[in-house]
Order: structure tokens, then sequence, then C-alpha cells
């Protein structure tokens, strides 16, 4: 009983440490591979915004705005602009990442990120909040030309 008892443990110690040595080359192997980012895996189908033009006032003028597919471009007077990048986090909010900017007095720059949730819509007017930091306003997107 003592024989088997000893072979037993015996066998059992070689198995964990087989078992720890095994783990040790797994993780040494995994350092030396390339992080992959994960696919993105939720797709928005019903955005509250369709491809199309819109406009707002700024209290100061009409600022015409294009959405299609990922861009989202903000067209003011005097050739001035705001190109970003659109993604939707829900079909009520989305996320714009500033690519390029020509437009003075505002807070943002390339690489910049703001938030935008759409509260409500009736008809072609669309009420949204947007945060950037820890500042926050609201607004109305009033929808001008439907993309075909």
């Amino acid at each position: 009983m003592k024989k088997i008892f000893k072979s037993s443990v015996l066998i059992l110690l070689l198995n964990v440490a087989l078992q720890t040595s095994a783990q040790d080359v797994a993780y040494n192997d995994m350092k030396n591979v390339p992080y992959i980012k994960p696919l993105k895996t939720k797709v928005i189908v019903n955005k509250s915004l369709e491809d199309g033009k819109y406009t707002y006032d700024n209290s100061i003028h009409k600022v015409i705005v294009e959405i299609e597919e990922d861009s989202y471009i903000e067209f003011y007077p005097k050739g001035e602009y705001i190109k970003a990048k659109m993604v939707w986090l829900s079909e009520n909010e989305y996320e714009l990442e500033i690519v390029d900017i020509n437009k003075k007095n505002l807070p943002f720059k390339v690489g910049d990120k703001l938030t935008t949730t759409i509260q409500r819509n009736r008809g072609k007017r669309y009420y949204y909040e947007s945060v950037y930091e820890d500042r926050s306003w609201t607004g109305k997107l009033t929808k001008i030309i439907e993309k075909k």
C-alpha cells in the first residue's frame, strides 16, 4: 500500500510539474505574438440620422452638415470646416473623432472625440445633446437633402 501511495504521489508531482512547465512555455510564446485588436462586433442598422445633408444654427449663422457612411463634415462660411470620423454606438448615439479642422475659436483639435445623443426627432428635425470633455450643449439638426 505504501508503494502504491508513493507511486501515486510521484505521478501527481510529475503531472503538476509538466503542466506548470507547459503553461510557462505557452505564456512565453504568447509574449512574442503581436496584439490584434478585436473586430467590431456590434453593427448598428437603424441609425437615427441617415446619410444626407442637414443644417443647424450656431447663433451666428447656419452650418451645413454632410453625413455619408462614417464621414461627418461641417461647412462654415469663408471656407471653414470640421471633418470627423463618425462611429455609431447605438441607434441614437454616435461618437465623432476630429480628423481635420479649419475653424477658428473652437476648443477642438485633430484627434479629439465628442459624443452626441439624438434625444428625439420630429419629422425632419433631430434634437441632440453633445458632450465634449466636461462641456455639453444641445441643438437641433434639420434634414435638407436626402442621400439617394
